[in-house]
């Protein structure tokens, strides 16, 4: 995505990322690469490790508890787009077309990509979009003074997933 905005939308951009401490050397070769690729260091936004998470509930993240990406990834990410006011967020309700794509693949397939067992919100796209659409704003989103609609959505990471 950082390619595709320097790409279409060329100005100068501060990209971030919220490194989770457990990255495989992989990533770290890809994010180097992307340094290269768009000419400027990657801003690591300090969090805590996931190690640190873990230890401190003494329990790997779960269906039951998932503070992993709220904390290690979401919390520090708002806290650094709020010292940088005004920032651009590029979020999903901007690309409306990729929404109702998979949507459609949701409908066309008999399943979804959530689960009702494991998500508070509903599990089909299109009563998503529906709460959406009525003005449903997710829990913590609207208690921000910045428009960040990902502050504490109970989202799953694809460790929480499993």
């Amino acid at each position: 995505m950082a390619l595709r905005l320097v790409d279409v939308e060329p100005k100068p951009y501060s990209f971030c990322i919220t490194p989770t401490g457990r990255e495989l050397p992989e990533m770290i070769d890809h994010w180097a690469r992307l340094e290269c690729l768009l000419g400027s260091k990657l801003i690591r936004v300090p969090g805590p490790s996931l190690l640190d998470r873990i230890k401190a509930y003494k329990t790997l993240p779960n269906f039951r508890l998932r503070y992993c990406t709220r904390e290690v990834k979401i919390e520090p990410f708002i806290a650094y787009a709020r010292s940088m006011v005004p920032a651009v967020c590029y979020l999903w309700r901007d690309h409306k077309d990729r929404w109702q794509e998979i949507e459609a693949l949701e409908h066309w397939t008999g399943h979804t990509l959530r689960s009702e067992q494991r998500d508070s919100w509903p599990a089909g796209l299109a009563d998503l979009r529906k709460k959406f659409e009525e003005g449903y704003v997710p829990k913590g989103a609207a208690q921000t003074d910045m428009n960040l609609e990902v502050a504490e959505r109970p989202t799953m990471c694809a460790w929480c997933a499993r």
